[in-house]
């Protein structure tokens, strides 16, 4: 299970035709608790909320050697001021 605010990846696609399709892939937060395959919204870093599959979880951004988490932490911090 992956729980809400956890860093995620999601595939969204664009386009109806077979002509013009094309995926697009985001990180984010995870809106809500999900598994991988459910449909799910993400909050991006600009804040953007996003809708699509959760295609993977983002542990590498989670290890000890990224601050990713920090680094939203202190953007969201900067809006408030």
């Amino acid at each position: 299970m992956i729980s809400k605010g956890t860093l995620i990846e999601v595939e969204s696609s664009i386009g109806k035709s077979v002509v013009m399709h094309s995926r697009i892939y985001a990180i984010g937060e995870s809106l809500s608790n999900c598994e991988l395959g459910d449909i799910v919204d993400i909050k991006t870093i600009s804040g953007h909320v996003m809708r699509g599959v959760a295609y993977r979880t983002k542990s590498y951004y989670n290890s000890p050697q990224k601050n990713v988490k920090e680094i939203l932490f202190i953007r969201e911090k900067e809006k408030q001021i």
